[in-house]
């Protein structure tokens, strides 16, 4: 111990941002521009709020909060539900992009690179907004005209959804289920969706249920801020989800992902009509969707890219998707075979291959909210926290079950999808037919993993500020609770690689290696410590 000596590195997060995150820059610029814009907290004045013990009411919308998630319901026009929105929820608005901003390293600004920098986020949303529909554009104009002090230019708020488009860091998993693989036939769609954060975004769930002047009457599960969808479900019975994907085929001259979700449920009463809507609409993002409707107990995939896409539909009815093409036309991209072969996205997808294969034919709503909550590899063991390559973590931004023949979805408290699943209808919540929390979280196993997450996160504390001594004593700590633990042995490595004690490096590296974590990508950074 004696041999590593501290080191202070200038900037609170600077080694630690170099040895964990690979943000996009474009997406760092976005958030920074964002924050910099963040709407003021407070609303014009007005008569038109309601207030009772279990709502407050805006004209013809109203906000619950139930279970500490945030139920709001809009209706209207778009210009009237954005402003609602604004109203009832606006207060949340500044919370949502300081989430966003704390997953990538910060840049000081002076006031002129923050000018600067709202001009280049103008500028292209200007050249994004005329693939956007124009009542969505309304709808967020309506969202800028109800804040007082600080009216944020609509382009602003519009710039915010292409994040999921530019971003492609985000860990996500989906599968349904129907016909011979449920017992009772009825189509079942789980989802988990990870942004990281240590559960922020957990905690900033909300869900939006819209009644539009025209279309569909929908809901969505997003966070504040958020008027397009990534997850939702409308009044016919047609749900999407979307995930990350990566490929070479991108572009920033198309719809952002989240308003193509939006426009599916609004208007598509059938997959087909998903599927056409999809098709004949400008992309910018590769991602992938799943399509489920509750009628026929029908789902799909729909992979999809800037100028390609292709549909794979379920078979034996089963479909499962994390964060990797599958279809023939994506073989060959070299993103794509990146993300598939040298990342957390086919641990999941082999897991989920198992689970579902293991539980054939007796997959019910409980067998769902099990799998959500898996945190395993392809041989049962469990994993560390912060492990990507697992269906569900910690940090999990929201874990949700759609029953879309019932209208019904089910949707997790935290801590990840380990909590109790709360029932919701397109009406709001259901008393009574929840679904318990994990009893695993109750155990001491748990704890300790919990512990020894904590301990990582000191000693990565500890490295950005160059005490490598101390990062040292809770690394071991980490290892003492969770002793395979390979994040662990990886830092520590590193640490002393850096101070010149290779073979006390060697052997941590090697323990990586006997313990085979599922994702292929630290495996790899092992072996570059090896070499060196």
């Amino acid at each position: 111990m004696d041999r590593i000596k501290s080191r202070r590195v200038k900037g609170a997060r600077g080694q630690r941002g170099k040895l964990l995150r690979k943000p996009f820059f474009i997406s760092l610029l976005a958030i920074i521009a964002l924050s910099a814009c963040a709407p003021a907290k407070t609303f014009k004045a007005d008569n038109n709020y309601v207030y009772s013990a279990e709502k407050i009411t805006y004209g013809k919308a109203y906000l619950e909060i139930k279970d500490n998630t945030y139920l709001l319901h809009l209706k209207g026009s778009h210009h009237e539900m954005g402003y609602q929105y604004g109203k009832l929820l606006g207060y949340k608005f500044d919370d949502t992009l300081r989430a966003f901003e704390s997953l990538f390293p910060k840049i000081p600004l002076g006031s002129f690179g923050r000018w600067l920098l709202n001009r280049y986020v103008y500028y292209k949303a200007g050249k994004i907004e005329k693939y956007v529909p124009a009542e969505y554009i309304e709808e967020m104009k309506g969202m800028a005209d109800s804040f007082k002090d600080y009216n944020p230019d609509y382009r602003i708020l519009l710039f915010f959804h292409v994040l999921h488009d530019i971003g492609h860091n985000f860990a996500s998993s989906a599968f349904a289920v129907s016909k011979n693989a449920a017992p009772d036939g009825k189509l079942l769609i789980g989802r988990n969706a990870d942004l990281g954060n240590r559960g922020t975004f957990d905690n900033l769930k909300t869900i939006v249920f819209y009644e539009p002047d025209k279309g569909n009457s929908f809901l969505s599960v997003c966070w504040p801020a958020m008027v397009g969808v990534i997850s939702g479900m409308n009044d016919k019975g047609i749900v999407v989800s979307v995930m990350s994907s990566r490929s070479t085929d991108v572009s920033m001259e198309g719809m952002p992902i989240s308003f193509l979700l939006k426009m599916i449920l609004q208007y598509a009463n059938t997959i087909d009509e998903a599927i056409k809507i999809i098709s004949e609409t400008p992309r910018m993002s590769s991602s992938s969707i799943i399509i489920g409707d509750g009628k026929n107990n029908e789902v799909v995939v729909v992979e999809a890219s800037a100028r390609k896409m292709a549909v794979r539909k379920s078979e034996r009815g089963v479909i499962f998707q994390t964060n990797h093409y599958v279809s023939e036309i994506y073989k060959d991209d070299t993103k794509n075979i990146i993300a598939r072969d040298k990342g957390d996205s086919m641990p999941r997808f082999k897991r989920l291959e198992k689970l579902i294969t293991e539980n054939y034919g007796r997959i019910t709503k409980e067998k769902v909210i099990e799998f959500l909550r898996d945190h395993k590899d392809i041989n049962n063991r469990r994993l560390p926290f912060r492990e990507k390559g697992a269906i569900n973590r910690i940090d999990t931004s929201y874990s949700i079950l759609f029953s879309p023949s019932e209208l019904r979805f089910y949707l997790a408290k935290p801590p990840g999808a380990y909590g109790r699943f709360m029932a919701f209808d397109l009406k709001g919540r259901i008393d009574g037919a929840d679904y318990p929390e994990d009893t695993y979280i109750k155990t001491d196993a748990f704890k300790y993993e919990l512990l020894s997450e904590d301990a990582l996160i000191e000693a990565e504390d500890f490295i950005s500020e160059g005490y490598l001594p101390e990062a040292v004593d809770q690394l071991k700590r980490a290892i003492t609770y969770q002793p395979d633990n390979y994040f662990a042995y990886k830092l520590l490595g590193d640490i002393y690689l850096r101070n010149g004690l290779y073979k006390e490096a060697e052997d941590e590296y090697k323990k990586i290696l006997e313990i085979e974590p599922p994702n292929t990508e630290i495996i790899e950074e092992n072996r570059k410590g090896l070499k060196k």
